[in-house]
């Protein structure tokens, strides 16, 4: 594959050279829509050239990365910015796109790097940047910026509106594709770009990167076994309720329990005021809650565990479940345990399945189990959001409350918890990296919702384990006391009714159309990896090669979760895997492509026979 590769750099170097010949000789005869439609396809080209480079680990020298062509380009740029900018004018489209020729980095990859775009007064500035090909856009307004009228009708399709800092990082988390460069820019004259602002946009920056990379973890870690299980549990679909379906009556209050050794302290009070809220909990704490005689309205399970854990689960530390609501890329052993409803829901990036069965997507993309009960109840309605035995800590020798271990194994070790953060009583505790970064995302969220929800109240009752910054914090009593619980009506209710019911034939449609894929993507795998091991290397058997690959590409552009089985290869060939890039040969890399593909075909038919 290395001379497959490097051959696609000569190409691409090739093609590099061809430009720049035609830039400097042109000697500013090109009109500047000609000239800078050659420049962006030099940017493109420069960063898939660096990306090759890094994939394959080789060192190819640009002989033309010269000052002759930088100096060209530099000249250009300020010709047509002076030439345009007799005013400042972000809604004249000359102007904004002089503005970018002057701003965009000379090496930039239109579809995977993205622009930011500080206070934009109008949307003249982002549609010049969307029609030369910039797919991710972050528009980014002060708390008190007003916007224009004409934003919301800009044709950008990947345009980000931030307020703050954490939804800049939120932004991170749904771009599937590696983001190599940001570009910070003013948008309007009255932008505040000092360095103060800079800096700060800069860190959202590096935390959003940090959060890709937790999901990637995750996703590579666990893809595999996702892809499996949704499978698994898409015919139990037919048989449930969405999350969509649920809303909640006679309530604005909830309490939403974890896990955490805390959780004993709050277990006696939360039993005498469980009829005057909603109690949501994860699965984990259900043994504690149920030994209390607290019957919680909603049960979430998210983590997957493994097959064995979940055929073995000890349902008798579990009483029937009022309304259970999961993920479907659980082990299928969890949908044994005994419930009255059974709920699901399922992120947008499983796009084709929504697509088949006319289902919405789960508005929320959360790390953790607690926080998914946190955005479910507000979700519904609920203002008055409470945590328990949410310690995101350990304390002591102990990271779980009594009994908590019951149903479920414990998942890590004390020697993980080595990170430092401030404590719910103004002390330090120790927590781990994964808790470190939900405390973060809970403050992103109390900072969000003050601001677009500043109805909505949040508190945590741990008492104890860590603090998180923009929740009120007290105790369970106090809590009761301020909201008025005891004086409050019985009578709190969640209510299912359905809004768009999956039905088999829907079920068994996407499963037909998923194996026919499956044997499409099986094929062209054996014909690439028939074409990667001629001996014969030539240009034209690449030019093949890629038109395979372009087949595959489309027909996986479908299918999700052969993307999400396949996440741990696709992360190292991109580079977003902690273990580094892994570049392997085509016929390598597409076995696996087959074995994938034929594992979840068998998979499906086995679901379907049965």
């Amino acid at each position: 594959m290395n001379l497959i590769i490097s051959q696609k750099i000569n190409l691409l170097t090739d093609k590099l050279e061809q430009i720049e010949s035609k830039l400097l000789h042109s000697n500013f005869e090109l009109v500047d829509r000609d000239c800078r439609d050659l420049i962006d396809k030099r940017r493109q080209l420069m960063a898939d050239i660096v990306e090759e480079q890094q994939t394959t680990q080789t060192n190819v020298h640009h002989q033309n990365a010269k000052s002759s062509i930088n100096k060209f380009i530099d000249t250009w740029s300020a010709e047509t910015l002076k030439k345009n900018c007799r005013t400042v004018d972000f809604q004249n489209t000359d102007f904004c796109n002089s503005f970018l020729d002057q701003s965009i980095p000379k090496i930039w990859n239109f579809s995977k790097d993205i622009l930011i775009l500080v206070s934009p007064r109008s949307s003249h500035l982002i549609e010049a940047a969307n029609q030369r090909g910039q797919k991710h856009i972050i528009a980014y307004f002060e708390v008190d910026d007003d916007i224009d009228d004409n934003f919301s009708k800009t044709r950008c399709q990947t345009l980000y509106v931030c307020r703050t800092a954490g939804d800049i990082k939120r932004v991170f988390t749904l771009i599937q594709t590696p983001v190599a460069r940001t570009a910070i820019l003013p948008a309007s004259p009255h932008a505040d770009l000092n360095p103060s602002k800079k800096a700060f946009l800069s860190e959202a920056v590096s935390s959003g990167q940090k959060n890709k990379f937790e999901n990637t973890r995750a996703a590579s870690k666990f893809g595999q076994q996702w892809a499996k299980n949704i499978l698994t549990n898409l015919p139990k679909l037919a048989q449930c309720h969405n999350l969509h379906d649920i809303s909640a009556k006679n309530t604005d209050s909830a309490i939403i329990v974890a896990s955490g050794p805390s959780l004993n302290k709050n277990i006696d009070f939360l039993a005498e005021i469980q009829d005057k809220v909603l109690v949501v909990t994860a699965l984990r704490s259900m043994p504690v809650l149920n030994a209390a005689g607290i019957k919680p309205d909603i049960v979430v399970q998210l983590d997957a565990e493994t097959d064995e854990v979940a055929a073995n689960l000890e349902l008798q530390h579990c009483e029937k479940i009022e309304n259970f609501v999961f993920e479907p890329f659980i082990s299928p052993g969890f949908l044994n345990i005994p419930a009255k409803h059974y709920i699901w829901s399922l992120s947008g990036h499983f796009y084709d399945i929504h697509n088949k069965f006319g289902t919405r997507p789960t508005p929320f993309n959360v790390p953790s189990v607690s926080i998914y009960g946190l955005h479910l109840c507000h979700h519904i309605g609920i203002k008055n959001l409470c945590f328990i035995g949410q310690d995101l800590a350990a304390t002591g020798d102990k990271q779980y409350a009594a009994g908590a271990t019951k149903l479920l194994p414990s998942n890590s070790n004390l020697s993980m918890f080595n990170v430092e953060v401030p404590g719910f009583y103004g002390s330090s505790v120790m927590t781990r990296s994964s808790f470190a970064y939900q405390i973060q995302i809970c403050s992103d969220i109390a900072e969000l919702w003050s601001k677009s929800h500043p109805d909505v109240r949040l508190f945590n009752a741990t008492e104890g384990g860590a603090y998180i910054d923009g929740f009120e914090h007290l105790t369970l009593k106090e809590f009761s006391k301020k909201l008025n619980l005891r004086e409050k009506l019985s009578g709190k209710s969640i209510v299912l009714e359905p809004k768009c019911e999956v039905s088999s034939k829907s079920v068994n449609d996407f499963m037909n159309d998923f194996e026919n894929g499956m044997c499409q993507i099986t094929k062209i795998a054996d014909k690439i990896s028939k074409l990667d091991k001629t001996e014969d290397k030539s240009r034209g058997l690449d030019k093949k090669i890629r038109r395979e690959i372009e087949k595959f590409t489309s027909i996986n552009s479908r299918f999700s979760l052969l993307q999400t089985a396949m996440q741990d290869e696709i992360a190292k060939v991109a580079g977003t895997s902690e273990k580094g890039k892994a570049a392997s040969s085509y016929s390598e890399f597409f076995a696996s492509v087959k074995s994938f593909a034929s594992a979840l075909k068998e998979i499906s038919k086995k679901v379907r026979l049965n």
